[in-house]
């Protein structure tokens, strides 16, 4: 009787650690899959940026600018990136989409 309970706590054993280790690999199969992702979304993202500049901007942010540079963004958002946003980057976005509804002003 011993012999089969050790026979059977190995099998559960064995069977929960092929469990646990299957999805561990799909975790990481997932994190490596999505972080790829954000890359290929970020690139596109980062050539947005360009006319926001620090060091040797190509122009000042004219309400005008701002306003095109909002709608890139928009489209951005909603056709490659959004969905790869981790949260401290969705809030940047929004952030930096707030400060671009600023420069623009009030609508007519």
């Amino acid at each position: 009787m011993g012999e089969i309970l050790t026979f059977a706590l190995g099998l559960v054993s064995a069977y929960l650690a092929t469990q646990w280790k299957a999805r561990r690999d799909l975790e990481a199969d997932y994190d490596r899959d999505l972080r790829s992702t954000r890359i290929t979304a970020y690139r596109e993202l980062w050539k947005l940026l360009e006319p926001l500049a620090k060091y040797a901007a190509p122009g000042p942010v004219t309400p005008e600018l701002a306003a095109t540079l909002a709608v890139e963004l928009r489209h951005w958002y909603f056709a490659t990136g959004g969905l790869f946003l981790s949260t401290p980057s969705r809030d940047a976005y929004f952030g930096l989409q707030d400060a671009l509804a600023a420069a623009i002003g009030p609508h007519p």
